[in-house]
C-alpha cells in the first residue's frame, strides 16, 4: 500500500477557510474505493481473463468456468453473456484511496515549492480533482525519474499549470491519500 497526496481545488463562494476544507472532503469522497454503489456490470479485460486462467488452470476459453472463479478472484459475482465475461459490482469504479486527510490549504506563494517541487523539494501532488468533480491521475514515479517518466513529469506539470490557470479562483487544499 501506498501514500500519495492529491490536490482539491473548491470553489470559494464566500465560504470560510473550515468550510472550504469540509467542502473538499466531501467532494473527495466521491472516490472512495470502500464507497459502495448500485450494482453494475462490467466486462473483463483478454489480459485479466488470461491471468485468471492461468491461476486456476481453466481453458481461457471457458469463460462460465472462469465466470463461477469470479467472486474468488476479485469479490464480483461472475456471468456471461454474447459480448463476454462480466463481473456485476457494487465497488466504487471512480475509488482511488481507501483513506485521506484533508490537511492543509495551499497558499499561491507556496504553489511552485508545494506543487511543482521548485526550491528542491520533492513534487508532492499525483492526482487533482477539480471544482466540478473530475479526478485528474498523474503519473506514479518512485524514486530517480528515467527518461520516459521525465516525460510524463513534464506533461504532468503542464497539466498543473493549465489546471490552477483555470481554476485560478479556487481554493487549493492538499490531501494525504493512502491506497
Amino acid at each position: 500500500m501506498s501514500h500519495f497526496n492529491a490536490c482539491v481545488l473548491v470553489r470559494r463562494n464566500g465560504s470560510n477557510t473550515e468550510q472550504l476544507a469540509q467542502k473538499a472532503n466531501e467532494m473527495f469522497a466521491n472516490f472512495d474505493i470502500n464507497k459502495e454503489v448500485k450494482p453494475y456490470k462490467h466486462y473483463i479485460e483478454a489480459d485479466e481473463i488470461q491471468r485468471m486462467a492461468k491461476h486456476y488452470g481453466i481453458d481461457l476459453k471457458n469463460l462460465p468456468a472462469l465466470a463461477e472463479k469470479l467472486e474468488d478472484w476479485d469479490g464480483d459475482k461472475g456471468s456471461v453473456d454474447e459480448a463476454g465475461l462480466y463481473g456485476t459490482s457494487t465497488k466504487n469504479p471512480v475509488g482511488h484511496t481507501d483513506y485521506w486527510s484533508v490537511f492543509a490549504e495551499v497558499k499561491l506563494e507556496d504553489r511552485g515549492r508545494l506543487l511543482f517541487g521548485q526550491g528542491g523539494e520533492e513534487k508532492t501532488v499525483k492526482a487533482f480533482v477539480t471544482p466540478d468533480g473530475q479526478y485528474v491521475d498523474g503519473p506514479w514515479v518512485y524514486g530517480a525519474p528515467n527518461a520516459e517518466q521525465e516525460k510524463e513529469l513534464k506533461a504532468w506539470d503542464k497539466k498543473i499549470t493549465a489546471l490552477l490557470d483555470e481554476y485560478k479562483d479556487a481554493a487549493v487544499f492538499l490531501v494525504d491519500c493512502h491506497i
